[in-house]
């Protein structure tokens, strides 16, 4: 699968992968920092942004993707970030293909099964008639009604654009991502162990990464965890300075 991608700087190659619902834009300012010591890459994981749209959704292809990429593109060894959803791909893909990470760096989830998470959001999404509201604000105002939370629901706009003239429409899949929710949310157990150098980066305020989580520890033994007080599970963009300088300073440590 052909993936959509920006790329920025040059040296050793970094590979971005946005969470659930996100896409590349959502990194551009801290990609374009990091370009400044390294060849950043940020893709669109498949059924988001504007990479091609699968029925298929599942950690195995979204590492096959992400494989793919990295061949096509001759990256050798490349460090390799991912959030939430995209921290789960590269978990994944280095699991499968040790030898092909130089560092792993994990962005506020864990190797582990959460349950269904994101129904109401998704829901939500679900709700919104494009035949109906035609215009961004009227969009806003609709998912505010369900939601309620406006840095979300502006996080989530940022997925419209205009699919005809006359209509505004989601760039992600949302089909196929509200029947792949239980798997997007869960891990598949007994993939083995990565002994490779591994960051995993929690937000004080988040739920999903514990202070010394044993899931974590487990599958990836020659890991680290650091902590961004005051922070949620969008790390990155609530403490982009503190982001920015823990991951520089993994890599270049």
């Amino acid at each position: 699968m052909e993936l959509n991608y920006k790329e920025f700087g040059q040296g050793r190659a970094l590979i971005i992968l946005h969470g659930l619902l996100g896409s590349l834009d959502n990194w551009q300012t801290l990609a374009r920092r990091f370009g400044e010591d390294f060849h950043v890459f940020t893709l669109d994981q498949r059924n988001h942004g504007q990479s091609p749209h699968s029925a298929e959704m599942t950690y195995s292809a979204l590492a096959e993707d992400l494989h793919d990429f990295i061949e096509k593109h001759h990256l050798h060894n490349p460090i390799l970030l991912g959030h939430s959803m995209g921290g789960k791909t590269v978990m994944t893909f280095a699991l499968k293909y040790p030898e092909k990470v130089q560092k792993l760096i994990v962005a506020d989830i864990s190797p582990k099964d959460y349950g269904i998470s994101h129904r109401e959001i998704l829901e939500a999404l679900s709700s919104v008639n494009f035949n109906v509201l035609k215009d961004r604000k009227s969009i806003q105002d609709h998912l505010m009604q369900r939601i309620n939370n406006l840095g979300i629901v502006l996080f989530l706009t940022k997925n419209i654009f205009w699919e005809d003239k006359d209509k505004l429409a989601f760039r992600f899949n949302l089909p196929v991502l509200s029947d792949s929710i239980a798997h997007l949310s869960g891990w598949e157990p007994n993939q083995g162990r990565y002994s490779g150098s591994t960051l995993f980066i929690r937000g004080g305020n988040s739920p999903y990464v514990d202070d010394a989580d044993p899931a974590a520890k487990s599958q990836f033994p020659n890991s680290e965890i650091e902590t961004i007080p005051g922070a949620g599970h969008w790390l990155h963009a609530e403490k982009p300075e503190e982001f920015y300088h823990m991951v520089r300073s993994y890599i270049l440590g």
